[in-house]
């Protein structure tokens, strides 16, 4: 019966063993436009999170989503490639993952008033990576104040276990991000879970044949 029941514990602490932390890198190069100089939706399932869409913007209305570009005078947050930015202004945007993420950090830049060369917004405003679990915050970066020569700087934030996380900015203005790293605890698989659920059930039955046993 003890054999039996550390059988069972090795095939549990194996599946946990096997939900370790992973980073996944979001570069933004894989998603469609619609051509040179422009811009196309960013899928609301790309990279595996559930990204925001008709958020609130700056103007009162609900329009505010993520675009992705790959017109560089606009914004370079990393390099030549494509980017993300927060079209028609969307504010306190982000993603909700069901893995729980415990950092983010990626290169956020303003994006340009001129489609040829980079006129940078007026007084625009700080930025911040914050984690939520539900509605409460379990992690922040600091304020960044963007370049406005509109060079990209990384922004890094840790979580204590987030399941959203929102690119916060303290007024109005348009930011474009790049090269996220997302550190998460991953989503078992089936089998893992499956073996996970019949090792619990055999170490339940094994401790109940064990009390009639034993008085």
């Amino acid at each position: 019966m003890k054999s039996f029941i550390a059988l069972v514990l090795s095939a549990i602490m194996f599946v946990l063993a096997d939900i370790s932390a992973e980073a996944k890198l979001l570069t933004f190069n894989d998603v469609m436009t619609s051509g040179s100089g422009e811009s196309g939706d960013l899928p609301v399932n790309y990279g595996g999170y559930t990204w925001d869409t008709n958020r609130p913007t700056y103007w009162g209305g609900n329009e505010g989503h993520f675009m992705v570009c790959d017109e560089n005078s606009y914004a370079q947050p990393y390099d030549t490639s494509k980017y993300a930015f927060n079209a028609s202004g969307g504010h306190d945007m982000g993603f909700t993952s069901l893995a729980l993420v415990y950092s983010v950090n990626g290169w956020f830049s303003l994006t340009s008033q001129s489609d040829d060369e980079f006129v940078p917004q007026p007084n625009p405003s700080p930025i911040r990576i914050a984690g939520y679990l539900g509605d409460t915050l379990v992690g922040n970066s600091d304020w960044i104040n963007l370049a406005l020569t509109g060079e990209g700087r990384l922004i890094s934030a840790n979580f204590s276990g987030a399941d959203r996380i929102v690119f916060e900015m303290a007024g109005s203005g348009w930011y474009a991000m790049d090269n996220l790293t997302v550190k998460h605890t991953p989503l078992p698989e089936p089998a893992s879970v499956i073996l996970l659920v019949f090792g619990l059930m055999g170490l339940a039955w094994g401790r109940k044949m064990f009390q009639r046993i034993v008085p």
